[in-house]
């Protein structure tokens, strides 16, 4: 059942589906897997023409392109966002811990 499989799946099985030899004008091209964690996928955004100013601008003073720009603030947010749980549970443990240490009731 195809509406079961998830997107990553389908791209996957896409992408394992190019790694067969094909020839091309009497040479047999050979295809490696692509690895998902590593591949790049290209997407359609719609952005504000002021905010696509302000990242443009941003990218020009640090010398990158402006869409590598965008992956690296996307990828900090999806990080941060992951990770600001966890580590606000770390940060309370280690407070309950140095209070017990303390004597005091936490």
């Amino acid at each position: 059942m195809k509406d079961n499989i998830s997107e990553d799946q389908v791209f996957e099985d896409y992408q394992n589906g190019l790694a067969e030899d094909f020839e091309l004008q009497g040479a047999t091209i050979r295809r490696k897997p692509v690895e998902l964690h590593t591949a790049t996928v290209e997407v359609s955004l719609k952005l504000t023409y002021d905010l696509l100013k302000e990242l443009r601008q941003a990218a020009d003073q640090e010398g990158i392109p402006y869409q590598t720009l965008i992956v690296w603030v996307l990828q900090d947010y999806v990080h941060r966002s992951s990770l600001e749980p966890r580590v606000r549970k770390i940060e309370e443990r280690l407070a309950q811990l140095e209070a017990r240490m303390n004597g005091e009731v936490y």
